[in-house]
Order: structure tokens, then sequence, then C-alpha cells
């Protein structure tokens, strides 16, 4: 299931582009939950097998316990109510089932994963399942690394990742970078109307008349 998440939001990186950078300003509450339940796991599978096949599967349930704690905490974030359910849906079929999620012989098969000895085993084939529908149905190639068996519940928390990568990216603007603008021009300035010629005055001086009455003197011959 891990390796399948990788895979769609591999696949949707490659679509999305620079917009992935958008899945950094996402913020989970009670994050530490998440690391709790896998620590829970680790714990029962690989580090207490040996343990009472009881305290085994409470401690199994718990950790789904755990993770609906947190899905709960973070329900307003995309996709994280499909995981949710996806999860609910695992865990029911392991409640009917005793605390093992049941698996099909066939499936099993057909992926090629066989049990490790001495392993507290979370999928296994049981005697008369109930809600089987619900159980490690599906296989993936035995040539697939990490082949393994799957359920309906992690189909919908492998989906769930993709609406949660894709609602958070793709409704963030695509990262371009800053356009050039063109070195502005200063609009012609309006043409000034030539300034009036200054006006000079061409009225004459006066010229005073020679007075020629008849009293003047007429030159001598």
């Amino acid at each position: 299931m891990v390796l399948a998440c990788a895979v769609v939001s591999g696949l949707e990186a490659l679509v999305l582009r620079r917009r992935v950078a958008r899945l950094s300003t996402l913020r989970f509450r009670r994050f530490y939950l998440v690391w709790l339940a896998l620590l829970d796991q680790v714990l029962v599978i690989s580090v207490l097998p040996g343990r009472q096949h009881i305290v085994l599967d409470v401690a199994n349930l718990l950790s789904y316990m755990a993770a609906g704690v947190f899905v709960w905490s973070n329900r307003r974030v995309p996709g994280i109510l499909i995981a949710g359910a996806g999860g609910a849906l695992n865990l029911v079929a392991m409640a009917f089932n005793g605390g093992t999620m049941p698996a099909s012989a066939s499936a099993l098969a057909a992926s090629g994963w066989r049990p490790q000895p001495g392993h507290f085993a979370n999928s296994a084939v049981v005697a008369h399942p109930k809600l089987a529908f619900l159980g490690d149905i599906f296989a993936t190639p035995r040539w697939l690394p990490a082949h393994d068996v799957f359920s309906v519940g992690d189909v919908l928390i492998v989906f769930a990742v993709a609406v949660l990568v894709y609602r958070t990216c793709a409704s963030a603007p695509a990262t371009s970078a800053p356009a050039t603008s063109a070195p502005a021009t200063s609009a012609p300035s309006p043409a000034r109307a030539p300034s009036p010629a200054p006006v000079t005055s061409t009225a004459a001086t006066p010229v005073r008349a020679v007075s020629t009455g008849a009293g003047a003197r007429a030159p001598t011959s």
C-alpha cells in the first residue's frame, strides 16, 4: 500500500509539476498519533511476535484506533475522511475475525506472499471468515517489488492520497517566472503653440510742420 501511494503521488507530481510545492503548506493536528500507530505495528509484527495472541490482537487494534483519532482531528484536510473510511473498513473486518485480517488463499498464492515464521500475521487465511469481502482479496503481481495482498479499505486509502495531493495542489496557481515589463516610455509632450511675435509700434513720430505764412521772409535774389 505504501508503494501504491508513492506511485500515485509520483504520477500526480508529473502532471502538477511546480504546484506540488503547495503540499508544504499542509498542517496536520496530532501527527504524533501516526508515529504511535506505526510504532505499534512494528512492535506487533516484528518485535513482539512471541507474545500471547490476544495481546497482539489488542495492540494491533489500538493502532487503528490511534489512526482514527488522527483522521477525525484532521477531517477538514482534503481526502482525509476517505482514508478514514478505508481504515474503518479494515478495522471492522479485523474486529469480526478475532483481530486478524481475513485473506483470500488465492490472493496470497497470486502475490507469492508467505508469512514469516515467528512473526505475527495480521493478514492470514481464516477458517469461516466473516465479512470476507472486506478482507485482503486482491493481490499485486509477484514480479512487482513489495508484492502483497490488499483490501477494499486499502484501495480507499490510496485513493484518498490521490485526492489529498490533487485537491491541495490543483487549487494553487502554477508557479511561473515573473513577467518582465517593457521599460515605460514617456508620452510625448504636446507641441507648444508658438508665442506671438512682439508687437512693435508702427506709429511715426509726428513731424512738426514748417510755418509758411505770409509773414515769412522770402530769400533775396
